[in-house]
């Protein structure tokens, strides 16, 4: 029981420290107020931390089919809250009129994946 919950901590740590990354990257309230060499720094652990994010969700295996629906549905509902914050996005920066190719495709990339991948899944089936 140890075991389980020190991996229940460990992938908290892995999910949460990109967050708090991006967050201390972003500064939206000008709290920080970081130099130049503290942005790039921030910047270089963010990158540094989500290769073992991108690890942790690369290693999930399911046990049993309820343990493979959850894998489903928290897929399901991360691609869902991902599209839709894009989407807004999309929308706001066009309304500023300051639309840059990355948000659009950031979205298309998100949709192409999905769609190709239902569709390879379907015809290896």
């Amino acid at each position: 029981m140890k075991k389980d919950k020190l991996l229940i901590l460990l992938d908290v740590v892995l999910a949460g420290l990109p967050v708090v990354m991006l967050a201390l990257i972003w500064d939206p309230f000008g709290w920080f107020g970081f130099s130049d060499f503290w942005m790039m720094a921030s910047t270089g652990v963010f990158v540094a931390s989500i290769v073992p994010f991108l690890a942790f969700v690369w290693r999930e295996k399911a046990e049993d089919e309820r343990e493979e629906a959850h894998l489903a549905i928290a897929g399901r509902m991360a691609f869902l809250a991902g599209a839709s914050v894009l989407a807004i996005a999309i929308v706001l920066s066009v309304f500023a009129h300051k639309l840059g190719p990355w948000l659009p495709l950031a979205l298309a990339t998100m949709i192409v994946t999905k769609i190709g991948t239902l569709a390879y899944l379907r015809a290896k089936k």
